[in-house]
């Protein structure tokens, strides 16, 4: 099993809206901890290899600013059911990567959200309106 893509939500500091800096940092450091394992190709193209780039990750991302609670709410929804949408799990908690898990511990989701097993009939939960938000 394999993913091509991440979703996060972070709180940045007030004084601090510099999204492009912090991802690109995350990207680096993430990079770095795979030179040398085999999980890492060395066979990237001229132009990654000119700006010294790998092909672990896309050069763009898409940000969003959360606006307000039902945004946040909305869009944390979006990333939990993200791993069912695309075919890599049949709930949401069956995800192991995922926040979805200390979000039920405090109480937010019902643990059988977006969830099809036992009696639950499948469910298939509608983004339409975070697709230009998301970047999928």
């Amino acid at each position: 099993m394999s993913t091509d893509h991440l979703h996060f939500i972070w709180s940045l500091p007030p004084d601090d809206s510099n999204y492009s800096q912090r991802v690109s940092r995350f990207k680096v450091l993430f990079t770095r901890s795979l030179r040398g394992k085999r999980s890492f190709s060395v066979d990237v193209s001229p132009s990654r290899r000119k700006h010294r780039e790998s092909n672990v990750w896309q050069r763009r991302f898409w940000e969003h600013t959360i606006r307000d609670d039902h945004d946040l709410h909305r869009h944390l929804d979006y990333i939990h059911y993200n791993p069912v949408k695309h075919g890599l799990v049949s709930c949401p908690h069956f995800w192991k990567y995922s926040s979805f898990h200390k979000w039920v511990e405090r109480g937010k989701y019902r643990p059988d959200w977006g969830c099809c097993c036992g009696r639950n009939l499948p469910q298939v939960l509608d983004f339409s309106d975070l697709e230009d938000f998301a970047g999928e």
